[in-house]
């Protein structure tokens, strides 16, 4: 069989056609890329504002429980304690205290789940973000195979260029996502605000617990 070449006369349908594809691949290209962005902002700061929340409430906890340790250290009955049981008073304030101490440690599991949390969706938005570049990618290979066939058709004619330029659009939408998710995977999260302060509340709670002396024995 024998394969004819296209009229002259559908040569510029063709090439209006190829324009018009273009331009809708372009459009939605844009839509898509700004929709993304808005969605990516938006989750950001929403974990930003819980994680501002978490660490407000564990610094206040850590400041009520400082306060009730401070107020302990004026009470020499529990101070300086040599083998005595603490007055009441003193049981109290050390229940108190060990109250305390419970809520700090809740608050900071609070504060470990919302940082565990930020870091899930960063990992997910990178790999929503590889995904897309999958589909450019292979989008981007159709527009390939179009372009040749084409170039093969009309035997040189510029038909071919218009589909050209939608797959070199493409291919820079491919790398543009594969960039952005290989950053957002490689960037390092971690429970650093949670880590830092357990080692405060640790230090400071040993520099401020009573010493106990073993009682002296009677000659």
């Amino acid at each position: 069989m024998s394969t004819e070449l296209q009229p002259e006369g559908d040569r510029p349908s063709v090439r209006s056609r190829l324009d018009v594809g273009a331009g809708t691949l372009r459009e939605r290209l844009s839509a898509g890329t700004a929709t993304a962005r808005e969605r990516l902002d938006a989750g950001t700061a929403t974990a930003r504002e819980r994680l501002d929340a978490g660490t407000a409430t564990v610094r206040r906890r850590a400041e009520t429980l400082r306060a009730r340790w401070d107020a302990m250290d004026e009470d020499p009955p529990l101070r300086h304690a040599v083998g005595h049981r603490p007055s009441i008073g003193a049981a109290a304030a050390a229940k108190a205290v060990a109250e305390d101490a419970s809520a700090l440690v809740r608050a900071e599991v609070a504060l470990a789940k919302a940082e565990l949390q930020h870091a899930a969706k960063e990992k997910a938005t990178g790999a929503g973000l590889l995904a897309g570049a999958g589909v450019l990618g292979w989008l981007a290979l159709q527009g390939v195979l179009i372009t040749i066939a084409f170039g093969l058709a009309a035997a040189g004619l510029p038909g071919w260029a218009a589909a050209g330029v939608v797959t070199l659009v493409l291919l820079i939408g491919a790398g543009i996502f594969a960039l952005l998710g290989k950053k957002r995977l490689a960037r390092k999260v971690g429970l650093d605000t949670t880590k830092q302060n357990v080692e405060e509340d640790v230090a400071w709670t040993k520099a401020h617990l009573p010493t106990r002396r073993p009682a002296s024995r009677a000659s």
